[in-house]
């Protein structure tokens, strides 16, 4: 299945970087990773995420808490995720490594534009986020799921 390409969006706020290490290797079974870019306020912990970034080769996008909310992280990663579907990106498979169920309009828009949704997040996640991907990975099970299973039967 290594023909088909992987585009992969972390939400560094909502996940750890050793998740993030577990899932980027379950999703190296669905094709090869062009793109990984994480996004979050990286000053908190920089060595974990260091040390997966330089691995994984992970375009960071460091963002500051500037106010309570977070969501200057998770605007740029949409932005950034439909930038590059009109940039006429090659994508297969767009994964979002989140529970955080604003990216539902990414996941709907990947969808319309005939890419697949790859939602990787804890079991917890609202069931509308769940549902609008079209394969969903709960961290929980991260160790002991097979993605080429979940893509043959999606």
């Amino acid at each position: 299945m290594i023909d088909k390409h992987v585009s992969v969006y972390i939400d560094a706020d909502n996940v750890s970087a050793s998740v993030t290490d577990k899932a980027l290797e379950l999703l190296t079974s669905v094709g090869a990773i062009k793109r990984i870019s994480a996004y979050g306020n990286f000053s908190a912990r920089p060595k974990n995420w260091r040390d997966v970034c330089s691995r994984w080769n992970i375009s960071m996008s460091h963002h500051y808490n500037v106010a309570r909310s977070k969501n200057a992280s998770d605007i740029s990663l949409v932005v950034d995720a439909t930038a590059n579907m009109y940039r006429g990106w090659g994508t297969d498979y767009l994964a979002v490594i989140s529970s955080d169920a604003d990216f539902i309009p990414l996941v709907l828009h990947a969808k319309a534009q005939g890419t697949k949704v790859i939602g990787i997040g804890l079991k917890k996640a609202p069931q509308a986020y769940k549902d609008a991907c079209d394969i969903w990975v709960t961290i929980e099970d991260l160790v002991n799921t097979s993605l080429t299973n979940l893509i043959e039967a999606a």
